[in-house]
């Protein structure tokens, strides 16, 4: 009996529910998708660069995964509460029967087995289906070409994710079963007569909180701008702070500040059905601006995850070759004699190098708002040698044109009284002709030089993983002549002998590690950076960013539904009282669009703050993007999952009010 009843129950609410179902689905296949990645490897032929960033990948998504299975407990067990709310008067009803406590308890935990069992058994065969499709996006992003279809199916992904959803569903099981056990039968028949407490009952207060919401927002975008990426410090983490406060206050506050403008103005209040339009969002957003206020958290780090994080990796990879020019170089930050370091590990670079060159950087008592002006200096204070008006770094010519020598590039000539720039930020090279025009002059050592015609150089003279040239001066060697420039930084850039074999390389590799008076990178360690952490970075922002969106989208299209259910009566006396079909449909189309749409449009304004520090970030790696490039990435996987939920609760709601008006 207990069975049957829950057989028919779930089958009941197939219709009203499908939203909650789905969810269930889509979740069950994205978890099991993503796990699956690590299989995917052994269909791969991968280099040894790509094989060592693959297991970082599937580290990370690993790592992930964990917090992402506790993102969707949460929303499983919020939803579930949402529908046990809506089913008390129908508990109630059974107990009324004379059904025991126990035997509720029984129904409502053989659903959750019926749901668990379902979701898991569809969402696993999208899953495996979806696998498919995202082995070829693997292949693609690790430039691998896949000469056959290969079915891939993951037992490990398998074995994770039954694990994973079995412990959520009994978890939600028992949470039913206790739930059930607590209750009376006054508070189940009465349930659906319960009002949601207003929080803010004056206009007023709503209108000056609305205010303050406005002011705390908008102090916390400025100490975001005006800091950018050069200073990610404490002001940044009040920045934060004050960002999330002022999102909660604004949800807060929002619905009575909307009620009093609107009301204000009859002739938009009084038409149609809006003044029960108005009231109905007034009542919802109040009583649950809480969570409205973490979906639009939510959906701002989802914006932001997925915008940057596949941006990312684009610029990484792009420009890889361009950032390790040499086999390996070798650093040090006090400008102390790298090559005579080696030496002492008895190493000489002769037996190994087929060219290699030494050069020291320095610097003077100039700053970089002497070598750059004040309008670069302004466009480019996100940076933080530029935001502090750091030391300016001076390089000889003829160390120049040996580096441009090794990489294949012509050598460049300077007068006697002449300097140039190099640089391979893109935001400080691209005003290099206009430095020319206006004929920058710079004083060192009592002499004035002035900008050459090349200008702003763009180029890349030792291994990085990031673009970090900001402005370093090129002058002719004799301005380093009896001056008073100091050894800054020293850089011993190498190229093997092309009959050096790897265990040969691994072993000066083992020297350089050992050498204390200096750090060392190759060319593999750039590109595993790159490869490595770039498809990292896109593999996590596209499945974090897709959970999040689907998370926040579900809780949206719950408690729409929830609260469509809990208000029947309402809509039912507007019927009674003469009001056409269409028009409570247009209503209730209207209604669900301002939910989904309000905690969005601030995410999407709070985004466009945020890319815009990203975008700074991005462009230490490379060059490329735009905030406008960024929010198109973003905008594709909102417009799919965001509005296919909004039109399913539309559609949903549609059907539960026809059923039961």
């Amino acid at each position: 009996m207990y069975f049957k009843l829950a057989k028919r129950n779930m089958h009941r609410s197939i219709k009203e529910y499908a939203v909650y179902y789905i969810t269930l689905v889509f979740s069950v296949a994205l978890f099991y998708c993503f796990n699956s990645i690590e299989d995917q490897s052994v269909f791969l032929d991968l280099d040894k660069n790509w094989s060592t960033a693959f297991k970082e990948i599937t580290m990370f998504l690993n790592a992930a995964s964990v917090f992402v299975i506790f993102i969707l407990a949460f929303l499983i067990l919020y939803s579930n509460n949402f529908l046990y709310r809506r089913r008390k008067k129908e508990l109630g009803i059974y107990l009324t029967l004379g059904m025991e406590n126990s035997g509720i308890s029984k129904i409502m935990f053989i659903e959750m087995i019926i749901l668990g069992a379902v979701s898991l058994a569809f969402g696993l065969l999208l899953g495996i289906f979806a696998s498919q499709i995202l082995s070829v996006f693997t292949a693609n992003l690790f430039n691998v070409e896949m000469t056959g279809f290969v079915f891939i199916f993951s037992t490990k992904a398998l074995i994770r994710t039954i694990m994973a959803f079995g412990a959520i569903y009994i978890i939600v099981g028992m949470f039913n079963v206790l739930s059930v056990r607590t209750i009376k039968l006054i508070d189940l028949l009465n349930a659906h007569k319960k009002n949601e407490k207003i929080k803010i009952k004056s206009p007023v207060i709503a209108v000056i909180m609305f205010l303050i919401s406005l002011a705390v927002i908008g102090s916390a975008y400025y100490i975001v701008l005006r800091a950018g990426i050069a200073e990610l410090d404490r002001n940044t983490i009040y920045a934060i702070i004050l960002g999330v406060i002022g999102t909660f206050l604004f949800f807060m506050s929002l619905s009575g500040f909307l009620l009093s403008v609107l009301k204000k103005r009859e002739g938009i209040y009084f038409k149609n059905l809006n003044m029960f339009l108005v009231r109905q969002l007034n009542s919802r957003v109040n009583s649950a601006f809480t969570s409205i206020s973490f979906i639009c958290l939510m959906l701002f780090l989802a914006i932001c995850m997925l915008s940057s994080g596949v941006s990312l990796n684009t610029v990484m990879n792009k420009d890889v070759d361009v950032l390790s020019p040499y086999d390996v170089t070798l650093y040090n930050y006090s400008g102390a004699d790298i090559e005579q370091g080696l030496k002492e590990y008895n190493l000489d670079l002769k037996d190994y190098a087929k060219d290699y060159h030494y050069m020291n950087i320095y610097t003077d008592d100039l700053k970089y708002s002497d070598i750059l002006g004040d309008k670069i200096m302004k466009e480019n204070d996100s940076y933080y040698p530029i935001k502090t008006n750091a030391d300016a770094e001076f390089m000889k010519l003829s160390d120049l044109n040996i580096e441009l020598k090794n990489l294949g590039h012509s050598e460049i000539s300077l007068k006697d009284n002449e300097f140039l720039i190099i640089s391979n930020v893109e935001s400080i090279f691209k005003d290099s002709n206009e430095m020319v025009k206006d004929n920058k002059k710079i004083k060192v050592s009592n002499k004035e030089y002035s900008i050459s015609k090349e200008g702003i150089m763009d180029f890349t003279f030792y291994n990085s993983s990031v673009r970090g040239i900001l402005a370093l001066a090129v002058l002719p060697d004799s301005a380093f002549e009896n001056s008073n420039m100091q050894s800054y930084n020293s850089y011993l850039n190498v190229n093997y002998k092309n009959n050096i074999d790897e265990s040969t390389k691994e072993s000066s590799y083992n020297v350089f590690q050992e050498c204390e008076s200096c750090f060392h990178a190759t060319r593999e360690d750039i590109i595993n950076i790159a490869k490595g952490t770039g498809a990292a970075i896109s593999f996590l922002a596209i499945y974090l960013g897709v959970i999040f969106i689907i998370a926040s989208s579900a809780v949206l299209a719950i408690q729409q539904l929830s609260g469509i259910d809990d208000n029947i009566e309402r809509y039912s006396m507007l019927k009674k009282i003469g009001t056409e079909e269409n028009m409570i449909f247009k209503s209730v189309k209207t209604e669900v669009g301002i939910y989904f749409g309000m905690p969005l449009i601030l995410a999407v304004v709070h985004s466009i703050v945020g890319l815009k520090l990203a975008n700074g970030i991005i462009g230490i790696f490379g060059s490329g993007t735009t905030i406008l490039r960024l929010m198109i990435i973003s905008s594709f996987f909102i417009l799919i999952i965001y509005g296919t939920y909004y039109l399913g609760t539309y559609i949903c709601a549609k059907s539960l009010i026809r059923r039961k008006v």
